[in-house]
């Protein structure tokens, strides 16, 4: 599971969520139902052909993990998430004390190969939702069936939610851990939807 360590925070980087930041977190909590950003982490849209195998050797060694290949799949290692997004496409995130070496590594095994990696900044966060009820609680705006039978831990799906593009991958089967990958532009709206959602809805048992 991706973890972040609070005493990597750093006051300069002001995340989407930081008007409901209260002590370095924007958090909250309902009935079974706990949301917590991620934040002080770099993300990072890679690009390169999957057919490239010397590439992708390349990067396993580098980065000790293999990029995943098999559609709506992601792979923790190290507390670096490498998450699939499309045929081509995969997004990396990394803690900020490891996000310079894991660009580094990157950019200098990408050289001489039909391949890209661009730094999104703060573009985007994640909203992690944990908890007993987090299936119920998601439900409310997200018409993707995300029971641990069929969506399992390890993977993710591309969807919309509360009219918001958002990326979903489930950490947990037991815990019940999801975390919700949004746009910077929509990281606002999502949140207060998320909010309204918890003070509002009922959940069962």
């Amino acid at each position: 599971m991706l973890k972040v360590n609070g005493s990597m925070y750093d006051p300069t980087q002001q995340t989407p969520l930081a008007e409901f930041s209260i002590q370095n977190a924007v958090r909250a909590e309902f009935n079974g139902v706990k949301l917590l950003e991620l934040s002080n982490l770099d993300h990072f849209n890679l690009r390169l052909q999957p057919d490239n195998s010397h590439l992708l050797d390349q990067l396993q060694d580098a980065l000790g993990f293999q990029i995943p290949l098999e559609p709506n799949n992601f792979v923790i290692h190290e507390n670096i998430l490498c998450n699939w997004l499309g045929p081509d496409e995969w997004l990396i995130i990394a803690p900020l004390d490891q996000s310079n070496r894991v660009e580094a590594v990157v950019r200098e095994n990408l050289m001489d190969h039909f391949a890209t990696l661009t730094n999104l900044g703060s573009a985007q966060t994640i909203i992690r939702v944990s908890g007993l009820h987090a299936i119920e609680y998601l439900s409310r705006g997200i018409a993707i069936d995300l029971d641990p039978s069929g969506f399992k831990p390890g993977q993710c799906v591309q969807t919309i939610m509360a009219h918001a593009n958002v990326t979903v991958l489930n950490h947990s089967q037991e815990e019940l851990i999801f975390d919700l990958i949004v746009r910077r532009s929509f990281a606002d709206h999502l949140w207060r939807w998320l909010l309204d959602v918890g003070r509002e809805a009922e959940f069962r048992g």
